[in-house]
């Protein structure tokens, strides 16, 4: 019986070191993801370069341009479509309790009229259906006055999306602009996926249109472990924008 319970506690010892081993080696192995488009081809379709597919639309038209990038080549988009990055697993992001991941990424609006645009950034889990959103829309008329950011609160999937309207974020055309969502973790006490949005303009730091704004997750939160996917689009009219220099990182990267 003695050599039984110790072969038992020995396989559990084993078993137990085995899963620290791996923990820590993912953990160390764990790397910033950087999306650049640096090792893309000039002109190259977008749903070509590696890691990218149309999430929705029929054409895939969005390419791969010097003339789209902030600094080298970026994407430009100009159809009604969405595009789907996925996030290697080395480089996702683990969602903890009070973690403190960040993404982050630079976009500039390029169409010649504005109004009723919708720019749509989402990052989730999977099949995007889980995750959070944030929106440049273009209001009813041309030009910036009407122009707002919606940043998602709430809601079933990324379809049905509950968001609040920041009526302030007056966001200009052909102005790069930062997008950032840091404080990213589980919300302490609570189910939900949440951080805070902060959206600048990039060649002019005092220029800050959402400063720190919270932003809470929509979808099934029991089944968003992690964030490993991002989804850029338009959700409505077709209007140009481009986007450059993706990040996602933990506070441990």
């Amino acid at each position: 019986m003695k050599t039984k319970t110790n072969f038992r506690l020995q396989r559990f010892l084993l078993g137990a070191t085995a899963i620290a081993v791996w923990q820590m080696a993912t953990t160390l192995l764990a790397t910033e993801f950087k999306e650049d488009f640096s090792g893309a081809t000039d002109h190259a379709d977008l749903k070509t370069v590696e890691g990218w597919s149309v999430h929705y639309g029929k054409e895939g038209s969005a390419k791969v341009e010097l003339a789209a990038g902030y600094s080298g080549q970026g994407a430009r988009v100009e159809l009604a479509e969405q595009y789907r990055r996925v996030i290697p697993a080395d480089q996702a992001l683990v969602l903890e309790e009070g973690g403190a991941g960040e993404f982050r990424m630079k976009l500039r609006v390029m169409a010649p009229n504005d109004s009723y645009a919708i720019i749509q950034v989402l990052i989730g889990f999977d099949d995007g259906t889980h995750g959070l959103a944030i929106r440049f829309d273009g209001g009813a008329r041309d030009g910036g006055g009407d122009n707002f950011i919606r940043i998602s609160r709430s809601g079933e999937s990324w379809g049905k999306i509950a968001f609040e309207d920041i009526k302030t974020a007056t966001w200009k055309k052909e102005t790069w602009y930062e997008i950032i969502i840091s404080d990213l973790g589980k919300t302490p006490g609570a189910t939900e996926i949440s951080g805070k949005v902060t959206v600048r303009q990039v060649d002019d730091a005092s220029d800050i249109l959402v400063n720190g704004a919270p932003i809470h997750s929509f979808g099934g939160k029991s089944r968003f472990p992690s964030i490993n996917v991002v989804v850029i689009g338009i959700g409505g009219p077709a209007k140009a924008f481009d986007f450059d220099d993706l990040s996602l990182k933990s506070a441990k990267n």
